[in-house]
């Protein structure tokens, strides 16, 4: 993955294999508050408070961050679903080998996407 600092909210050895560069917690929620993260990786064990400061975070600061959800019980990509948990982009386990170009990928689509709202907010002086 092209220098973007992870924050992987997991203790699942799986995932921490996945992305082995990521900074690993179990309660993220004073380090989601620094804001020092690009990406965000919680799984379905992640810590509750952390998930829900993930999910309560509006505006510009959620826009900057690429929240993934890692489940057995999603279908990876499924947009439906990751609307559903506030994130950006699910995975299902199986699919932790492939993990980190499905974030590659996923962020440069939302780039292209917040690009172009970001570019029409700072056009009418509202960022």
């Amino acid at each position: 993955m092209a220098r973007v600092s992870v924050l992987l909210c997991s203790q699942d050895s799986r995932l921490r294999g996945a992305l082995p560069e990521a900074e690993i917690t179990r309660e993220g929620v004073e380090i989601l508050e620094r804001g020092a993260h690009d990406v965000v990786v919680i799984d379905s064990a992640s810590d509750v408070p952390t998930v829900e400061t993930l999910r309560s975070t509006v505006g510009a600061r959620r826009r900057e961050i690429f929240v993934v959800f890692v489940s057995d019980h999603v279908t990876t990509g499924d947009g439906e679903q990751a609307w559903r948990e506030s994130v950006d982009l699910v995975v299902h386990s199986d699919d932790l080998a492939r993990l980190k170009a499905l974030i590659e990928t996923g962020r440069v689509e939302k780039q292209r996407l917040y690009g172009r709202f970001q570019t029409l907010v700072n056009e009418r002086g509202d960022g």
